[in-house]
Parts: C-alpha cells; structure tokens; sequence
C-alpha cells in the first residue's frame, strides 16, 4: 500500500502532512477499501498533485479540488489532527454565493453579493467561530438569497433599477 501510495504521490513525501496522510491511509481497519478508492482516476490526479505540490496540503488546496476524494481524504486528515477542524458548510456557501452571482448583470449581482456578504456571510461566519452548527442558517441564507436574487432580477428587468 505504501508503496503504492509513493508510486502515485510521485515519491514518498516529504511533507508531515503529507507522511500522516500516507501512515493514515496504510493503517486503515480495512485496506481493501483503500485499495478499490485509490484505483480512481481522480483520487490519484488529487493524491499526484498533493505529492508534486500543485495542490496544497491544506483545506484551502483541497477546495480548489471540490470532489468527494478531496473531501474525503480531508475528513481522513482532520480525523487523525494533521489539518485543523474546519466548519463544512462555510467554505460550500461561500463557493455557492460566488457560483449564485455569477451569471447576474452586475446591476443585480453587486446588491446581491452585498446582502450575502454583509448580512448573512458575516453572521454565518460568526456561527461557525463560535463552534457552533452552521447547516440550518446555510440553508436559510440560501433560500433567503435566491428570492432576494429573484426580487432584484424582476426590479431590473422590468425597472432598470434594484433599489
């Protein structure tokens, strides 16, 4: 398995993270699951690119790489203390905003993004500092977002105003 995990990483790592990550994987309770996952063409693009580099071993290199691989092998590496804990849902919303506006005319995703980032982003981030659930008030943001996102988009469109 370890050498495996090497062959794929491009060399044994010489990053702690990255050596935890390599131990974690090879003491798995059941390996045979280790073997069948890292058989996936994207868990060894994400495993090669933390092991050359171009991907960080960090939470903010993983979200460049959203997929159920990086989000695995990040629970693997908060499980076993070589990434801090992190809020789940936080980074989701955030990339979910900016997904949400993007297509918008500027007219309507400026007011938007304001009532997103300033409102609720800040409140969430609040939740999540304190340690506390952030799923229901992501939820509730979203829903209140997309109708507020649905008001603006109707004032301009027919208006040619959002305020």
């Amino acid at each position: 398995m370890r050498d495996d995990l090497h062959e794929i990483m491009g060399g044994p790592p010489s990053d702690p993270v990255l050596v935890g990550l390599v131990a974690a994987l090879c003491a798995a309770k059941r390996p045979e699951s280790t073997l069948i996952w890292k058989r996936s063409p994207k868990v060894q693009e994400l495993l090669h690119g933390l092991g050359t580099g171009t991907i960080a071993a960090t939470h903010e290199g993983l979200d460049t790489r959203p997929s159920r691989a990086a989000e695995h092998l990040r629970n693997v590496m908060e499980h076993h203390g070589l990434l801090p804990p992190r809020d789940r849902w936080l980074p989701r919303f955030e990339q979910w905003i900016d997904n949400k506006l993007i297509d918008l005319p500027a007219e309507v995703a400026r007011p938007a993004r304001h009532f997103a980032t300033w409102h609720h982003l800040r409140r969430i981030r609040a939740i999540a500092d304190a340690g506390g659930d952030t799923q229901p008030s992501v939820r509730s943001a979203k829903q209140e977002i997309t109708e507020t996102v649905k008001f603006l988009s109707w004032l301009w469109s027919t208006y040619g105003r959002t305020g």
